[in-house]
């Protein structure tokens, strides 16, 4: 079991612009370089704005590809302490343990050069084994492993990969987002077969949903405050745009009090919208809803009877439903992610949508439920043509192929 951390990653550019040796050039969002030319390492190094003790943060440094810094003289000293301070908060780990009555480097790299703070180390209760500069100090500290401290993380070299393939290096993400990596493993759900929360449920669309991933979240928040927190998570607040939807998301919100969750609706001068921008259509109100009773009731929420729905005032604290858009999945259940299979053999996507065709019904070209003299009519229709729905294989023309995967895929779609 994992805790998502929400946190947000304090941009610094402005406290970074009076340090010379401070250089963004090639940096992963947020990550600073001490480059060769200001006399540094050309190593690179942020601030990780996750409260956590020292053992998660050294953990969590490696599962991003670096370690806690390792400050090892002045000029270091220099140029790490002011990330320390960027942004405020609680003290930041550095990667210094003591063992015994020594102090060591998690690198391993001699321990010579320090700064600390005057008094200290001190060791308080006999506990204070891991090294931390302190609240508002340029100076170091020795703190208890049950502090909640922020972190620095040191990079050799920094870490460009771009698993999901959006222009933004997957560490940036992650350190801007730590939700994005809900289980911790310095790689971004997206690219894996992972659940982008714990509670959350897929509608596939191999029984007539969306791919699209929903959890009620048991928080009580205002409407606003919920909004925020499922863009954190990843998603946004559930947008309902079909009775089938609606239908599946009943049983998330059914809580065995008042069934009250918000949704992703809010009122606008003209009707309602949803928060996606996607047309607002379908809809389905508790009788006599929605009434503004108090003449602010301008967002949407599920209501006690199971279903339906209701406006809700500003102020109004409830639990909410997330909805995150489609991921990377295992639709077969065979613990192999299925883009891992498609990536192995492509004929397993012979439609070439992502999806395994085995989870699919690709060859109901009228999408009727089965394949039958109706999607055979349509292929022999519309063979030769380059754009149509009979073109099964997406090869970009009706021919052979196509009508090869009718009479082999004969019969009902399986459920």
């Amino acid at each position: 079991m994992f805790s998502i951390r929400l946190a947000t990653f304090v941009a610094c550019s402005a406290l970074f612009a009076s340090f010379p040796a401070f250089s963004q050039s090639g940096s992963c969002l947020g990550a600073v370089q001490w480059t060769a030319e200001s006399g540094g390492n050309g190593h690179y190094y942020a601030r990780i704005f996750e409260p956590m003790n020292w053992e998660d943060a050294r953990i969590r440094a490696e599962v991003l590809g670096g370690h806690l810094a390792t400050v090892t003289s002045q000029a270091e000293n220099d140029f790490v302490m002011p990330l320390c301070l960027a942004g405020g908060g609680p003290g930041s780990w550095l990667g210094g343990k003591r063992i015994g009555k020594s102090w060591t480097w998690v690198t391993g790299e001699p321990w010579s050069f320090t700064n600390w703070a005057p008094g200290e180390p001190n060791n308080t209760n006999g506990m204070e084994f891991y090294l931390l500069n302190w609240i508002g100090s340029l100076q170091w500290n020795d703190g208890g492993n049950n502090y909640p401290g922020t972190f620095i993380v040191e990079w050799e070299v920094l870490p460009t990969t771009d698993c999901d393939g959006n222009g933004a290096c997957d560490l940036g993400e992650i350190i801007a987002n730590p939700a994005l990596d809900s289980n911790l493993d310095g790689v971004l759900d997206a690219c894996q077969c992972v659940a982008p929360h714990p509670n959350a449920v897929l509608w596939p669309a191999a029984s007539g949903g969306n791919d699209h991933y929903y959890a009620r979240i048991a928080q009580a928040l205002t409407w606003e405050q919920a909004r925020v927190t499922a863009q954190q998570l990843g998603g946004h607040l559930a947008t309902i745009t079909s009775a089938a939807e609606n239908a599946f998301i009943t049983p998330l919100v059914i809580d065995g009090s008042n069934n009250v969750s918000h949704l992703g609706g809010y009122r606008v001068q003209n009707g309602w919208a949803w928060v996606t921008g996607e047309p607002w259509g379908y809809s389905n109100w508790y009788p006599g809803e929605p009434n503004n009773a108090s003449g602010d009731e301008n967002f949407l929420a599920t209501w006690v009877s199971p279903g339906t729905w209701n406006d809700v005032f500003p102020s109004y604290l409830a639990h909410f439903v997330v909805e995150w858009g489609p991921g990377v999945h295992d639709c077969n259940n065979n613990q192999i992610c299925d883009i891992e299979e498609i990536a192995a053999n492509s004929n397993l996507d012979i439609n070439r949508d992502g999806t395994l065709d085995s989870c699919q019904c690709i060859a109901d070209v009228v999408a009727d439920g089965a394949i039958n003299g109706v999607d055979l009519a349509r292929v022999i229709n519309d063979w030769g043509m380059a754009s149509s729905a009979a073109d099964i294989n997406r090869d970009g023309i009706v021919s052979g192929a196509d009508l090869a995967l009718v009479l082999s895929s004969w019969g009902p779609c399986a459920p």
